[in-house]
């Protein structure tokens, strides 16, 4: 009864209602700086026998020989490589960009800073750019003071447009939407970009590429982008053509479309209850089945509840690609 009692209470309980931050967060990674190479023969030419006083040179110690002579690290070891070095920039819209280009966070980073032989430069830098923020000369400014040979990669809508990186997924999706498509919604996007990355690069004279899926950037052994394995990503619109086009679905759509046809049971209109039915106690809309990880045929467990008497829905057990599974059972805003 107790327990009862103290549900019944805690279910009453409302959440305080919560308002997005303003803050924005940017990351710099900075690794660790490689000691030089023990060079063997120099250290034989000046007549230090193998073993421990090897460590002991490359770990930066001097060392004193029997004849009493001090030998020195830097007579025996090789220059660091300095730590490889990425930035990550978030600037969701204009309004950021002045306090974000006159941060002290970067002054180490820039071109023109006086820096030691181990603090290095940002290789690259990852900009997660809003609607605008490329086409500001404030940021364009800020962006040409770091050095001439950090490559620049834009994720920004404006640029890579908004398609569907998980492709394989999409054409499932195509094709089970021609069986019903109120059901299974074709994923909506636009791959092409809006504006030419081509053009951005030519007129800020930077080494700029949009993002894409697939694209690496490998900081070792040698810093360098490595795209041969990015992709174009294919319209809705493609993907419809291309299911069109399958001869293997031709005769498989054509029995679906004589069952739809010869249906008896929903000839006076009337079909299940959907989310809108308030006569129903409450709709229980089973949008994946799986366990934790998603894979194409199956997402990772997840139930819509509707409840007509209380006007809401609750998410039970949502995992990755939940989200996803949502705006497919309930469309996208016009």
């Amino acid at each position: 009864v107790e327990h009862a009692l103290r549900q019944s209470a805690n279910s009453s309980v409302t959440l305080p209602r919560t308002d997005p931050t303003p803050v924005i967060v940017c990351y710099i990674f900075r690794g660790p700086v490689v000691p030089g190479k023990f060079n063997v023969e120099a250290a034989k030419a000046l007549g230090i026998p193998p073993g421990p006083l090897y460590s002991r040179l490359h770990s930066g110690h001097d060392v004193t020989l029997e004849d009493g002579r001090v030998i020195q690290p830097h007579q025996v070891v090789g220059a660091p490589k300095p730590p490889s070095i990425f930035l990550v920039i978030d600037c969701p819209s204009a309004k950021y960009i002045n306090s974000l280009v006159t941060s002290p966070q970067w002054q180490g980073f820039y071109s023109s800073a006086a820096r030691n032989p181990d603090s290095g430069y940002p290789a690259l830098i990852i900009h997660l750019a809003g609607e605008g923020v490329l086409e500001d000369p404030r940021y364009i400014d800020w962006m040409r003071r770091f050095d001439f040979s950090t490559q620049h990669i834009v994720c920004s809508q404006d640029y890579c447009g908004d398609g569907n990186p998980y492709q394989k997924h999409a054409a499932l999706q195509a094709n089970l939407a021609r069986l019903d498509s109120s059901v299974f919604v074709v994923p909506q996007g636009e791959p092409a970009p809006k504006r030419s990355i081509a053009e951005l690069a030519t007129r800020t004279g930077l080494n700029i590429v949009a993002a894409q899926p697939l694209m690496r950037y490998e900081l070792e052994p040698r810093a360098r982008l490595n795209a041969q394995d990015a992709r174009q990503l294919k319209s809705p619109e493609q993907f419809e053509s291309e299911v069109e086009e399958a001869p293997a679905l031709a005769n498989y759509l054509r029995l679906v479309d004589e069952y739809k046809a010869n249906d008896t049971q929903t000839t006076d209109g009337e079909g299940p209850p959907g989310l809108g039915d308030a006569e129903c106690n409450f709709v229980v809309s089973t949008l994946g089945t799986g366990s934790a990880i998603p894979s194409i045929m199956r997402n990772v467990s997840c139930n819509l509840i509707y409840i007509p008497e209380n006007g809401g829905c609750a998410v039970l057990d949502a995992g990755e690609g939940s989200v996803g599974q949502i705006k497919r059972l309930l469309g996208y805003p016009e």
